[in-house]
């Protein structure tokens, strides 16, 4: 008896590929969501909820726009905002980024243990801000939220 070669079809090498690769992210381990569930999402149009902090006038002859604030809003871009805005004030009141941080209650809990465990003995300012941002501002950082569509 002869040996014989089987011929798979050209089509199916593709779709063999494609079923391994959908079979591996399945199983590839996903990095969880720092951000607490949102119980009041942004609205564009959020009425008496709403508080006009200032404006802003854009370009030279533009109208004023208002800036409109929701303290009920707890999305994971105001979860993030609350977070970035407590490390700052902290680092502008000549902390480190090391101390603010770890003493920063509204980041969450997943994104201080990753910048610790990155920062353990770095006691150079610039270094630790480059960490910090690249947990807390850098696109694909661990804790910066993904992108969304205003509503």
């Amino acid at each position: 008896m002869k040996n014989k070669l089987i011929l798979v079809p050209a089509i199916l090498v593709p779709v063999i590929l494609a079923l391994i690769l959908v079979f591996v992210a399945l199983l590839w381990p996903r990095t969880p969501n720092p951000w607490q569930p949102t119980t009041e999402a942004y609205k564009v149009d959020c009425g008496a909820e709403c508080s006009v902090i200032s404006s802003v006038t854009p370009g030279h002859k533009g109208s004023a726009l208002p800036l409109i604030y929701n303290p009920k809003v707890n999305d994971e871009i105001a979860q993030w905002g609350d977070c970035i805005e407590t490390v700052m004030k902290c680092v502008r009141q000549a902390n480190t980024f090391k101390e603010c941080v770890d003493e920063d209650v509204s980041c969450p809990a997943i994104c201080v243990e990753k910048f610790q465990s990155k920062v353990q003995n770095i006691t150079n300012p610039k270094r630790q801000r480059k960490i910090f941002e690249s947990i807390f501002i850098d696109d694909g950082g661990l804790c910066v939220p993904e992108d969304r569509e205003i509503q």
